[in-house]
């Protein structure tokens, strides 16, 4: 079984939580504060969502360096703890132009996520496409629905 961190606030913990409840088991996401960081320093997470800035660089560092894929709002204060270890297995989300993943339009009722670059999941690559992403939550944003749809694409669900 696979563990997915993400650090992100409590409206979007919720959002995550719905959109991704009949995709995934419940104890496969943890979702990291500042508060927690530190007691899953030693636990072995296939992939860390970085949605939040983070003071404990020294946790945050060690449960990056163990993780097998890193996805990072291009958006938020660029952290230290990104070095050249860590963009080997880093996947950017964002309103920037340069992310993996970004929003190409958006209407009332979903968003159109652009993917720029090449992901690498779990049992296949996925290249250069739109993927339609339906707002099931009148409260969801954007970095909502890429989160989801880059997990998507990493565990092909």
């Amino acid at each position: 079984m696979f563990f997915i961190g993400i650090i992100t606030d409590k409206n979007s913990e919720n959002n995550i939580k719905n959109i991704m409840k009949n995709k995934l088991e419940k104890n496969q996401i943890i979702f990291l504060n500042e508060k927690n960081l530190s007691n899953y320093r030693n636990v072995m997470f296939d992939s860390v969502v970085i949605n939040n800035v983070i003071e404990d660089k020294g946790s945050l560092e060690k449960i990056i360096k163990k993780s097998k894929h890193v996805l990072y709002n291009s958006d938020i204060k660029r952290d230290e703890i990104i070095n050249d270890d860590v963009y080997k297995k880093l996947i950017t989300y964002g309103y920037n132009s340069k992310a993996y993943v970004t929003i190409s339009s958006a209407t009332d009722d979903s968003y159109l996520i652009y993917v720029q670059k090449e992901i690498e999941g779990n049992k296949k690559n996925v290249g250069i496409q739109e993927i339609r992403f339906e707002k099931n939550l009148a409260n969801i944003n954007a970095y909502d629905g890429m989160i989801a749809t880059i997990i998507d694409i990493i565990y092909n669900k």
